[in-house]
């Protein structure tokens, strides 16, 4: 089963790189370039800069983006984590950093770097160390963008003395961030994520469910 997944995951992924390659891409330099040719009032390099930055859409192939996020990270099937004493697990924390590359204006691939972690009930500390791979479908509107992202990896998984490596880690994110300079945005998103935990004996597998919900800062480049 954790093969199945993993394989289907990759091939998930693989299959927006193939779309975007058969794509027509425009790259800022190909923008301007085309801009140049076209002037014929003389208007000097900077001014034709400027006019690219207004036309040119949100995003074009070969942009890039570093996102840094932090996040509050609730257990959703260990018992209640809001009420002391009826949850196994309570309400932790995530931070991660990700490199994304757009294959064209509304598709990116990029990958993430994390750590976790989730108190337990007996005052001992649930932590990981997550890297993902994602798949980014990203919708805008004016300076709003609307991220989509699927992302799945391995973690280094440790609670007291024991290390459970490597843990698949499975991401679904939904978010909007606004455009507060071109360079940077900053936004809202939620994320679903699954950890199973599979051993040789079946009775102690489990899937492990979490919500994180946080801020986001990106700084997009090109």
């Amino acid at each position: 089963m954790k093969r199945f997944l993993t394989t289907l995951c990759a091939l998930f992924l693989l299959s927006f790189a193939l779309q975007a390659e058969d794509s027509t891409f425009l790259t800022y330099k190909d923008f301007t370039a085309q801009k140049t040719a076209d002037e014929s009032d003389g208007d000097d390099e900077q001014e034709i800069q400027d006019e690219v930055q207004d036309e040119l859409p949100m995003n074009v192939h070969g942009d890039k983006f570093i996102k840094i996020a932090l996040a509050g990270a609730f257990p959703l099937n260990f018992g209640n984590p809001l009420k002391d004493g009826e949850g196994q697990l309570e309400v932790g924390g995530t931070g991660s950093i990700g490199f994304y590359y757009f294959l064209k204006k509304t598709i990116a691939l990029g990958a993430d770097i994390g750590f976790g972690y989730q108190p337990t009930i007996g005052g001992n500390i649930f932590n990981y160390i997550p890297l993902t791979f994602a798949a980014m479908f990203q919708p805008t509107l004016a300076k709003f963008e609307f991220p989509l992202t699927l992302s799945v990896g391995a973690a280094v998984e440790n609670y007291l003395s024991e290390t459970y490596f490597p843990g698949l880690i499975l991401k679904a994110e939904a978010g909007a961030f606004y455009h507060i300079t071109p360079a940077w945005s900053i936004g809202l998103s939620g994320t679903w994520m699954g950890m199973p935990q599979w051993f040789d004996n079946p009775k102690y597998n489990y899937f492990g469910h979490f919500l994180d919900a946080g801020i986001s800062m990106r700084y997009h480049f090109f």
